[in-house]
């Protein structure tokens, strides 16, 4: 673990203090311990190795608890090129550091939650509604921005219970703001899954025991998950445990037919999606019929987490080889550790998001301040585990984008048509005139010759009275 030196400072020489690359001595800066709680001073924590080499970089800025929001107002109105704050290191109140062990390296999960984690989040990615059922297919990145990825990081960064609770309280706020867009899978419908990925499982079982995973009732969840006559029980099912393939697909198939009307009912969906899972899971005693619940997820997005659950908790033994490249890709993100002296790598930290969303009501700030990409927002939810969310404003833009297309190009043709009239008119009144031209033409030689008509018949009449 990287040593940490501390500075505080006052809140008029906090820009200097980041934007200077002098010693932080000679920029106002006092050496403490480290954060004082109660303090209303700014304190921030260099890497000692970098002092020693003049590099004079934060690596981690604690904000006075009662005066961060002030700061961060201070900062946004006086010292523009220093805000958001998060852009020069990891941001954190005083409060909530103290939650924190930061002297010495935290105490990573077992290895079987790290292998169990990466299987749930490719299901809610599948979920999510973001990919195929082509799994080789699937761009890693966007693990990034899924609620369960950010949670496998608190659990196995922190290990810790009161933080987990705070991390899935900080997702819902997130989840809550309309200026995000709005996601197919809540979080409500990951708890229950969340809370099964400790589920005890003995490699040395068969994979037909799978089918008793969701079947035992507990004493928290015994309505959910109990095999009683109110719920389905894939041991009414036993032909999901045949040796014949055909005869798996026939009983999965037979197990839809049966549940599907009960699909609408709000308290049974978790207990369903399980079961779906479960049978999905056990026609190809792998991951390998993953596509059997493509059309069921259109009405239980979650069935694609619980498969992916029983995925993990059944380990890389049975998953195929497309799924074997994804887990291991995503696991690696996942044990990356927390080096407090690393800058954060999000785009915010969590309680400039705060107060960034106490303060205002538009998507302004978010579209302004610099981020990793365009139109979305990266959060650091806790140290360590971030989540990426969509901004709404995509999708206004677009259509905004569209509409003026469209206005543009119905202008043009307008326009276009509007010459063309006008051309016509044009050339309809210079035919008219030149009809009415000849038509009068027409009237004067023929008045013109009616009377030399009748000058030439009086002629005649008066040569005969001589």
């Amino acid at each position: 673990m990287a040593k940490l030196v501390w500075y505080s400072y006052s809140k008029d020489v906090l820009p200097d203090s980041l934007l200077s690359s002098s010693p932080p001595k000679y920029l106002g800066g006092n050496m403490v311990k480290g954060p004082i709680a109660g303090s209303h001073e700014v304190t921030i924590g260099y890497f000692e190795e970098d002092r020693a080499h003049d590099l004079i970089l934060p690596s981690i800025i604690v904000l006075p608890s009662k005066a961060s929001a002030e700061i961060f107002a201070w900062l946004k109105a006086y010292a523009p090129d220093t805000s958001p704050l998060s852009q020069f290191a990891r941001v954190v109140a005083n409060k909530e550091f103290e939650s924190y062990s930061v002297k010495s390296p935290p105490q990573n999960g077992t290895l079987e939650l790290v292998q169990r984690w990466p299987s749930l989040i490719l299901g809610e990615i599948f979920a999510q509604g973001e990919v195929d059922t082509n799994i080789d297919s699937l761009p890693l990145s966007r693990c990034l921005a899924s609620y369960s990825n950010t949670i496998a990081r608190a659990s196995i960064i922190h290990n810790n219970k009161e933080l987990y609770d705070t991390c899935v309280k900080r997702l819902e706020a997130a989840e809550a703001d309309r200026r995000f867009v709005s996601r197919v899978l809540k979080i409500e419908d990951l708890k229950p899954i969340w809370h099964k990925v400790e589920t005890h499982w003995d490699s040395e079982n068969p994979i037909t025991k799978v089918i008793n995973i969701f079947n035992q009732p507990t004493q928290i969840e015994k309505d959910l998950f109990a095999s009683s006559a109110s719920h389905s029980s894939l041991n009414n099912y036993p032909e999901l445990l045949s040796d014949s393939v055909e005869a798996r697909v026939v009983a999965f198939r037979k197990l839809l037919r049966d549940e599907m009307e009960r699909i609408d009912a709000p308290q049974l969906k978790p207990h369903l999606s399980a079961i779906f899972a479960t049978a999905a899971f056990l026609v190809g005693r792998s991951t390998s019929h993953i596509f059997l619940l493509k059309g069921i997820d259109k009405f239980i997005p979650s069935v694609y987490v619980w498969f992916g659950l029983i995925a993990g908790m059944v380990g890389p033994r049975y998953w195929d080889v497309e799924w074997t490249r994804a887990a291991k890709g995503v696991e690696k993100n996942l044990r990356m550790k927390l080096d407090w002296s690393e800058p954060n790598q999000s785009d915010l930290s969590w309680c400039e998001y705060e107060w960034l969303t106490e303060t205002y009501r538009n998507t302004s700030p978010f579209i302004e301040l610099p981020k990793q990409l365009p139109k979305v927002l990266s959060i650091e939810v806790l140290p360590g585990a971030a989540c990426q969310f969509r901004l709404a404003v995509e999708a206004s833009s677009t259509n905004k984008n569209l509409q003026t297309e469209v206005d543009t190009r119905e202008t043009s043709i307008l326009r276009n048509l509007l010459v063309e009239l006008n051309s016509l008119a044009e050339k309809t009144k210079i035919q008219l005139s030149e009809n009415e031209r000849y038509r009068n033409y027409g009237d004067e030689h023929d008045k013109s010759h009616l009377k030399k008509g009748r000058n030439k018949t009086s002629y005649s009449a008066n040569s005969k009275k001589q």
